[in-house]
């Protein structure tokens, strides 16, 4: 007897596992893209460029010029 509820029981977590790999993937895809998805919808109806990938219209090219400065240990102790 004390098999058999051993052998239900390890079928049982089995199942167990299978179905919480099944809720974990859909419940944290529900949240990514809802998540993303509002975030998406407020900075397009708010006309942000959150990535900054729109290209300036008035610009001449779509590069960015960067300002150059040297690193100095204060740079290199504070990476932020």
């Amino acid at each position: 007897m004390k098999e058999v509820l051993g052998a239900i029981w390890e079928g049982l977590k089995t199942v167990a596992r299978a179905w919480g790999r099944v809720v974990n993937t859909v419940l944290l895809s529900i949240v990514y893209f809802t998540l993303f998805g509002i975030t998406a919808l407020i900075a397009m109806v708010a006309g942000k460029d959150l990535l900054d990938m729109r290209p300036c219209p008035t610009a001449p090219s779509v590069w960015h010029q960067w300002e150059r400065r040297e690193a100095d240990l204060e740079d290199c102790l504070r990476q932020s």
